[in-house]
């Protein structure tokens, strides 16, 4: 099948008229119309109502522009995936990954691909998980450093760590009721011995914000909210001076930069974890440089 004809229908559905779609196609409107006709005379079926205004899609036709887009979407994949094997030039590799994560995750990783791939454009897209979901959707991410993808059937997410979420406590605050298991990096303490002590959250729409007001519940107490941000590292900082607690992630907080007057505890009775995973879409071909840096994030992050 003819990929221009395919791009036809589509069009024609989507501007729902046929001098519209000529102009998006540049053709003229009588060879549009003609080379619809011919293909609907060779299916034996009417892909458009051309009785309504605006031209509308038969049964047929809705069935036959879903299964032209999906054509379409698979040519363009396997176009850009064969490309990107067999440049001979600088390749692209877009990863996504939210601002806390790539200030400690990726400057090693960046170094050894620099190293290994030198052809290779890296190109770091840091936003909020939300705005990442959405260019992942729209195909213009190649991996995203996330918790595991919700849609398992079009996403594969690679496993590389398990993260407790940890309280962040003022050191001024000199805290009681916590208690400490041989071999673990943080005391365990109860929600229920903050509860008087503000909160410093994130946005509800964030993992970490979202944790507080469930783990809260959970105790059933509400938690007196002192500051509201959108950064951790900035809800950090201001644990630090002893503006009040916040919840951060593991991860961050072993492997990001110290910071002073502040006391780490994990969560007793319900220990919130997340998964973090390197998620791509499973029509994706990977490349050679998208395979590694799965792998390293899996070497220098992965629990052993």
């Amino acid at each position: 099948m003819n990929s221009d004809v395919l791009r036809y229908v589509v069009t024609v559905a989507q501007e729902r008229s046929f001098t519209r779609a000529a102009q998006q196609l540049y053709i003229s409107q009588p060879t549009l119309s003609q080379r619809i006709q011919a293909l609907e005379n060779n299916l034996g079926v009417q892909l458009f109502d051309r009785k309504t205004n605006p031209v509308s899609l038969t049964y047929a036709g809705k069935l036959y522009v879903a299964w032209a887009q999906d054509a379409l979407l698979s040519e363009s994949q396997i176009r850009r995936n064969l490309s990107a094997v067999v440049s001979e030039g600088k390749s692209h590799l877009y990863i996504g990954i939210s601002p806390h994560r790539s200030t400690f995750m990726l400057p090693y990783i960046t170094a050894k691909m620099s190293q290994e791939f030198p052809d290779c454009q890296l190109h770091i897209v840091e936003r909020y998980v939300s705005d990442l979901n959405q260019r992942m959707e729209k195909k213009e991410l190649d991996l995203m450093v996330n918790d595991v993808a919700p849609d398992t059937v079009r996403y594969q997410s690679v496993f590389i760590n398990s993260e407790r979420i940890l309280l962040a406590v003022p050191s001024s605050y000199q805290v009681e009721g916590f208690s400490q298991k041989d071999g673990d990096d943080f005391p365990s303490i109860n929600l229920l011995h903050v509860r008087d002590k503000p909160f410093i959250t994130l946005s509800p729409n964030s993992y970490m914000g979202h944790s507080v007001r469930t783990l809260c519940e959970m105790e059933e107490f509400s938690p007196t909210y002192g500051f509201e941000c959108d950064r951790v590292e900035l809800a950090q900082m201001m644990v630090s001076r002893g503006l009040g607690i916040t919840l951060l992630p593991e991860l961050f907080v072993k492997l990001g930069p110290p910071v002073p007057n502040i006391d780490y505890f994990c969560i007793a009775k319900s220990d919130p974890r997340r998964d973090v995973c390197i998620i791509y879409q499973k029509e994706t071909c990977l490349t050679e440089p998208a395979v590694r840096f799965i792998e390293l994030m899996q070497e220098q992050f992965g629990q052993h």
